[in-house]
């Protein structure tokens, strides 16, 4: 009998434990837009908020519009909301897993365990990479726990509009493009409205993004339409040297996918499901018209369309809402005045060139490449630098180009031309330099080049401190993302890596001291100068507008 009670009071104190931890488990927010509630992530760092959207309900092809209405009922943000339709051939743990036109257009949120709605804590909004035609906020690597925990920062992830959906544009049919860049800005709008509730600081709000999401963090940077609505920025590797769609480009844009989508009218493309949009877009994408005379594109056919003043018609909702190529926008001193981050990976363009160019690469074929992209002229001084190595495969010469060119070069040109004009808030600069001891996990079988390089999005899984969720990680791996983060959320709080809630080992110092880059790597962290100066010299005179 006597053990028979024990074990009844046994079965209520679990039972309690287990009620309080379910409870404690959730956690609600009272926003402007009503209640929302999140949940406890299971490494108790952070609370966590997934699939909020940010907009009102939209059309395709049309405008989305910043969220007026509230939540009748409370709002239960536990899941990732689908993301914008899209081809995804993403490396394991990135492609999401679903896909909806509507109802894609959320935010993700995290917020430190330690915070109170009262901190004003910093607060860093992200938008993720991918080409401009997949990927999404959403996943194990954007779980941003760690990293708001370690520097007490909000973290926000983005969905925004993507491919033909998000940046498609044909005058003659009313559709204007840049849906996508209007995601971003409402967004942002949303942030600015309701992120005091989870605790965060409207008025300290860092921008950063990777890929396609430096290019629209660039955006931002040059927009009027965005300002007041961030206050700093971290670009990580933003392809500076492939333009933006124009004027010159969007004619064989559109030929190409009039043709593949079988449409040549509005009415008929807006009677498309978004399977069949897709479906176009891939062979819109490959299709050397899409190109529109710059081979470059092949590599970004889908991005912001530029509308040059006084040789196009402006978008009647946001006219301007992209004024120039961002590239020429620094050169010519038209970026917002706050403190910057510029930063790349050591391989930036061998993924590319090695799904470009699935088979060895001749001398010729090197010869050729670098004849039609830079012409007569240009490639003759570029292959006496760079020459072709006859009878081998010359991919990794171009890899040692693309990387040069379209990557380090043209940032280093554009962040010095940004320092010496408009730009008189600090810049700093990296170098992620680290192949990962699980870097064959991470990359998988389609991405075989990778396994021993630091290709394109290799600082991601550090940035986020989301290793953890994914892969084994060792001590020196960890230790490189805490220190990342401790760099990322001590630059969100003051506007200077090396000064917030945490200390740092390394003083990161401005780029403006003989253009100073912090190199990051797991055995350790360290300030290098002039990273390729003879090589980006060489670019700087070739020049990066083809």
């Amino acid at each position: 009998m006597k053990s028979s009670l024990i074990y009844a009071v046994c079965l209520v104190a679990l039972f309690c434990v287990a009620f309080a931890t379910a409870q404690s488990a959730t956690h609600e927010v009272v926003t402007p837009q009503g209640t929302v509630r999140g949940y406890l992530s299971t490494d108790s760092h952070a609370y966590v908020y997934r699939g909020i959207p940010y907009v009102d309900p939209y059309k395709r092809w049309e405008h989305s519009k910043a969220f007026s209405g509230k939540f009748d009922t409370v709002f239960d943000a536990k899941e990732d909301s689908p993301a914008s339709p899209q081809p995804c051939h993403l490396p394991p743990h990135t492609c999401p897993e679903t896909f909806a036109e509507f109802g894609a257009l959320t935010v993700n949120i995290f917020t430190p365990i330690q915070i109170t709605p009262a901190a004003k804590a910093p607060v860093m909004v992200y938008l993720h990479g991918g080409n401009y035609y997949q990927g999404s906020g959403g996943g194990p690597l954007y779980n941003a726990t760690a990293m708001a925990y370690t520097g007490g920062a909000i973290i926000v992830t983005v969905n925004y509009r993507l491919g033909i959906l998000g940046f498609y544009r044909d005058d003659a049919l009313g559709i204007w493009g840049n849906y996508g860049v209007v995601d971003q800005l409402n967004a942002l709008k949303w942030v600015k409205k309701n992120i005091a509730s989870f605790g965060g600081n409207p008025d300290n709000v860092t921008l950063f993004g990777q890929s396609a999401g430096a290019g629209s963090t660039c955006v931002h940077l040059i927009s009027q339409y965005s300002n007041g609505l961030f206050h700093k920025a971290i670009v990580h590797s933003n392809p500076f040297a492939i333009p933006f769609r124009s004027y010159k480009t969007k004619p064989g844009l559109n030929k190409a996918f009039h043709k593949h989508s079988g449409c040549e009218t509005r009415e008929c493309m807006l009677n498309l499901t978004a399977d069949q949009i897709v479906a176009a877009q891939v062979q819109t994408a490959t299709d050397l018209d899409a190109a529109g005379g710059n081979i470059l594109s092949v590599f970004i056919p889908f991005n912001p369309y530029v509308e040059t003043p006084g040789q196009e018609s402006q978008d009647p909702e946001y006219p301007g809402l992209v004024p120039y190529q961002p590239q020429e926008a620094f050169l010519r001193g038209l970026v917002k005045d706050i403190p910057i981050i510029m930063g790349l990976v050591r391989d930036e363009a061998d993924v590319f060139i090695y799904q470009a160019f699935t088979d060895v690469a001749s001398d010729s074929t090197y010869d050729i490449f670098i004849w039609l992209l830079f012409g007569d002229e240009k490639s003759k001084r570029i292959k006496a630098r760079y020459p072709a190595s006859p009878g081998v495969d010359n991919r990794d010469n171009l890899c040692t180009v693309g990387t040069a060119f379209i990557f380090q070069c043209a940032n280093r040109n554009s962040t010095l031309a940004a320092i010496n004009t408009s730009v008189r808030q600090p810049v700093y600069s990296y170098l992620f330099d680290t192949i990962y001891s699980f870097n064959d996990q991470m990359w998988g079988p389609d991405f075989p080049i990778c396994k021993d390089r630091v290709c394109h999005a290799a600082e991601l899984p550090s940035t986020f401190n989301s290793v953890d969720w994914m892969f084994p990680m060792k001590p020196d791996e960890k230790a490189l993302a805490n220190s990342m983060n401790v760099y990322w959320t001590n630059f969100a709080t003051t506007g200077n890596p090396n000064y917030g809630p945490n200390k740092v080992d390394v003083t990161w110092e401005q780029y403006r001291n003989k253009a100073s880059t912090m190199r990051f790597a797991k055995e350790g962290n360290a300030m290098i100068k002039d990273y390729l100066k003879e090589d980006c010299d060489f670019w700087d005179s070739i020049g990066y507008f083809l």
